[in-house]
C-alpha cells in the first residue's frame, strides 16, 4: 500500500483502485449531490448539509457492505493456516485489505467533499465550523466500520501475534497520512473519526501484547498434553508429539521459526513507541536481560520453551533417551539463536549461550551416567589383585583361575556384555542430527567407557575362565570403539 504522498497521477495501483471504485459509484448520486452543492451556493440554506450527511453516510455504508460483506469477503473468518502461527505470510490476512480499503475510501471521500463544499460555500462553512462538524460525521462511517470489524478480527486471531503485528504495522505505515485526512487546513479535527482512529492504534497495540501472552500460554500448556508414554495426541488423533528417536521436537522447530523468521519481519513495529507504551507487553517481558523489545520477547518465549521441554522429557520411560531429547533441542535452540545475529545486539548481555551450554553439559552428564554407569561397575579392576591371586600360571604359559576366580571374571564379562548390548541396541535407533553435537556425545562416551574397558580387558583376557572364551571376549577394545563411534546416527 502506498501512502498518499507517494501516489502520483500515473501510479498504476491508484489508477486501478480508482477504476474499481468508480464502477461502484452511483453517477446519479454524484449528480444529485452536485445539485445540492449548487443549491447551497445560491441559497445558503444550511439545513441541506444534514441531507448531504444522510446521503453520504448511507452511500458509504452501503458501499462497504457491498464491497466487503456481500462480495464473499469475511475479514474475521477462520483461515486454514491461521493455526500454524509460524507459517503466516505478511500481508495475506484479509483484514489488511480492510485497512487499505478504509484508507482509500476516506482519502477519496475527503477529496470529494472538499471539492463539493469547501470551494462552494467555503467562507461561511469554515467560519461556522460546519465543515468540520458535517464532514467529520461522514468520514466517521468508514473509520467506525473499520474499528468494529477489527474487533472481530482480533478475537479470531488472538493467539497469532504475527497477524496482530501485521495489522498494526499496516496501520502505522498509513497512520500519518490517515490522520492528516481527518484534520482540516485550519487545524480542526474531524471528530469523532479522528479520535476513533487514535484509539484504534492503542487497541491494536494491546491486542499484540495479549497475543504474545496467549501464544506463550499455549506453548506452556504443551506439557499438560503429555499422555501415557512418549506420545502427544493432536486433535485429529494422530501422534505428533515427542519423537521416539529423541530428535528435535516439532514444536521447538515451529517456535524458533516463529521467533526468527516471522517475528523479525516486524522489528520496526515492535520497537515503535506505541509498543514501548504497551502495558500488556511490558508485563509479559518483565525481568529479562534483553537490550531490545525483540530480544525481550525472544528470551521470554525461549524460556517457556526450555521449561516445557524439561517437563515433557519426563514422558520418556528411558532416562537416557530423555537426555538425548533435551540435548538435541537445547543444541538446536542455541545454534539457531547464534546464527540469527540476536547475540550481537538484542540479547548480548543475557548470558544466553552460557546458560544453554550449562544445560547441555548437565544433560550429557546425566545421559552418560544413566547409559553406562551400571555396565562400568562390572569392569572395575579394584578387586583384580584379589582375583588374580586365585589364578595360577601353568607351564603352557596360560593362566588358570580357581572356581571362585573363574566365576567372578565370567560374571564381570557377562554382565558388561549384556548391559552394553542392551544400550547399543536401544541407542542405535536414537538420532542426533547435528554433526557437532553427535561428535561431542560420542567422544565423551569413548572417554568414559573405552579407557576403563581396555584396562579391564587387558587384565583378564589371558585368564582361562571359560571353555568358550570367544563368547565372553566378543568385545575387543577395537570393536568396542567402532561400535561407540556408530551410536546415535543422524
Amino acid at each position: 500500500m502506498k501512502s498518499r504522498q507517494y501516489m502520483g497521477a500515473d501510479d498504476p495501483e491508484e489508477i486501478e483502485l480508482k477504476e474499481e471504485l468508480s464502477e461502484m459509484i452511483d453517477k446519479d448520486m454524484v449528480a444529485r449531490l452536485g445539485l445540492i452543492g449548487e443549491f447551497l451556493k445560491t441559497n445558503h440554506q444550511m439545513d441541506y448539509l444534514d441531507k448531504l450527511v444522510t446521503e453520504r453516510t448511507t452511500y458509504l455504508l452501503n458501499f462497504l457492505v457491498v464491497a466487503i460483506e456481500k462480495d464473499n469477503y469475511n475479514p474475521y473468518k477462520s483461515e486454514s493456516k491461521e493455526s500454524e502461527v509460524h507459517r503466516y505470510v505478511r500481508g495475506t490476512h484479509q483484514a489488511i485489505f480492510l485497512i487499505r480499503l478504509t484508507f482509500q475510501l476516506v482519502h477519496l471521500e475527503a477529496m470529494f467533499l472538499d471539492m463539493l463544499l469547501r470551494k462552494v460555500v467555503k467562507h461561511q462553512l469554515q467560519e461556522d465550523g460546519l465543515y468540520a462538524e458535517h464532514v467529520g460525521k461522514i468520514l466517521d462511517v468508514p473509520v467506525d466500520y473499520l474499528c468494529r470489524r477489527w474487533q472481530k478480527v482480533a478475537s479470531h486471531s488472538s493467539s497469532n501475534p504475527l497477524i496482530n503485528l501485521d495489522m498494526l504495522s499496516e496501520y502505522n505505515s498509513l497512520q500519518k497520512d490517515f490522520s492528516q485526512l481527518l484534520i482540516t487546513p485550519d487545524d480542526r479535527q474531524l471528530d469523532p473519526a479522528y479520535n476513533k482512529l487514535l484509539g484504534l492504534q492503542k487497541t491494536m497495540t494491546k491486542a499484540c501484547g495479549r497475543a504474545f501472552i496467549e501464544y506463550d500460554a499455549l506453548l506452556a500448556k504443551q506439557k499438560e498434553r503429555v499422555s501415557h508414554g512418549i506420545q502427544l495426541k493432536s486433535k485429529k488423533g494422530k501422534h505428533k508429539g515427542l519423537p521416539s528417536d529423541g530428535t528435535v521436537w516439532h514444536v521447538s522447530v515451529k517456535t524458533l521459526n516463529f521467533l526468527l523468521n516471522g517475528l523479525m519481519n516486524y522489528r520496526e513495529t515492535l520497537e515503535h513507541p506505541c509498543m514501548q507504551r504497551c502495558n500488556e507487553l511490558r508485563g509479559f517481558v518483565k525481568g529479562n536481560a534483553a537490550n531490545t523489545t525483540v530480544g525481550s520477547i525472544v528470551l521470554t518465549i525461549t524460556e517457556t520453551l526450555k521449561n516445557t521441554l524439561i517437563e515433557i522429557s519426563k514422558g520418556y520411560r528411558n532416562t537416557s533417551l530423555a537426555q538425548i531429547f533435551l540435548l538435541n533441542n537445547f543444541h538446536f535452540i542455541q545454534k539457531r539463536i547464534k546464527e540469527s545475529g540476536l547475540l550481537s545486539k538484542d540479547i548480548k548481555n543475557s548470558g544466553f549461550v552460557s546458560q544453554y551450554q550449562k544445560l547441555m553439559d548437565a544433560a550429557q552428564d546425566k545421559y552418560a551416567s544413566h547409559s553406562w554407569d551400571r555396565a562400568l561397575e562390572y569392569v572395575s579392576i579394584l578387586d583384580s589383585q584379589k582375583i588374580l591371586k586365585k589364578c595360577e600360571k601353568k607351564a603352557d604359559g596360560k593362566i588358570y583361575p580357581d572356581r571362585w576366580a573363574k566365576a567372578s571374571i565370567k560374571s564381570k564379562f557377562k554382565e558388561f556384555n549384556e548391559r552394553f548390548a542392551k544400550q547399543y541396541e536401544d541407542q542405535s535407533v536414537w538420532s542426533v542430527p547435528d554433526a557437532d553435537l553427535r561428535s561431542q556425545i560420542r567422544n565423551r562416551n569413548m572417554k568414559k567407557i573405552l579407557d576403563a574397558y581396555e584396562l579391564f580387558y587387558m587384565t583378564y583376557h589371558k585368564v582361562q575362565f571359560s571353555r568358550n572364551m570367544g563368547k565372553h571376549l566378543k568385545y575387543t577394545p577395537r570393536n568396542l570403539k567402532a561400535m561407540l563411534e556408530s551410536l546415535l546416527p543422524d
